[in-house]
């Protein structure tokens, strides 16, 4: 996957579009590329990505946390590793530093891939699994899909199944991560109706007061993932989800002097 233009973005270009960045970690896997990543984490991190067993998990969070950290650096202009992020009652995570009115990202991992979503204005969610992921889902479903939702799943073929069932739970997470609520609130309680590539909100979940402002998206970014994205406006038309594969160049440092410069003054 080829990465993108190395200059900073303007924060304008998120006014009409929110931004997808789709990373396959085994496209990162050189060393000399893993270790120039690691020097863009915190002290806390490292902390976290030390505590991972598995070398893929390690590989998947240090992509994780290198992608989050260049996506924003490359839309306000500041070093990767100087961000400063907080978490909210929740567990939303948000910048703190540098402070950016309305900028709001969502961040998903998982087996061979990494994803960042970044819009301004609005209320933004992503989600994205492995379609080899194992599990019993006819045990699962209960628990997570509502009754017409179980319904529509178990009309599909059987070697649709867990693809179909993968494609709810993503788009009920998105949505959820969207809202700031997380799996705090039932999964059951948010309904969905797919039909084909239109995707329908047929029961809000509790907290949301303008159900009829989302709009959602489901992907297949490879093969072997599915991906869904929840995106709101209250007021506003929906944004255009842009698509980009790769992780931002890093900013020059002349771009970030200019930057710091500006804040001094």
């Amino acid at each position: 996957m080829g990465a993108a233009a190395s200059s900073i973005e303007p924060l304008a270009a998120l006014e009409g579009e929110a931004h997808l960045w789709i990373v396959r970690t085994e496209s990162l896997a050189d060393p000399e590329r893993r270790a120039s990543l690691r020097r863009l984490l915190s002290e806390d991190e490292h902390a976290r990505l030390a505590r991972r067993v598995r070398e893929s998990d390690r590989h998947t969070f240090l992509i994780a946390r290198a992608l989050v950290r260049t996506v924003l650096a490359h839309y306000t202009g500041e070093a990767p590793a100087e961000l400063r992020f907080e978490t909210g009652r929740f567990g939303r995570p948000s910048l703190a530093f540098p402070c950016v009115d309305a900028l709001r990202f969502s961040l998903t991992h998982t087996e061979g891939l990494v994803a960042c979503l970044v819009g301004r204005g609005g209320e933004f969610g992503i989600d994205a699994e492995a379609l080899d992921r194992r599990g019993d889902f006819e045990r699962i479903a209960g628990r997570v899909l509502a009754d017409s939702e179980c319904r529509a799943w178990s009309a599909l073929p059987e070697a649709e199944r867990r693809a179909g069932f993968l494609r709810h739970w993503t788009l009920k997470e998105a949505y959820l991560k969207a809202l700031g609520v997380g799996l705090q609130v039932a999964p059951r309680s948010a309904v969905f109706a797919i039909d084909g590539e239109r995707i329908r909100l047929e029961t809000a979940a509790p907290h949301d007061s303008a159900p009829e402002s989302w709009r959602f998206v489901g992907l297949r970014p490879t093969a072997e993932h599915t991906l869904a994205v929840a995106l709101r406006r209250i007021g506003a038309p929906s944004p255009t989800l842009v698509v980009r594969e790769g992780m931002p160049e890093l900013p020059n440092a002349a771009a970030t002097a200019r930057r710091a410069a500006r804040r001094a003054g």
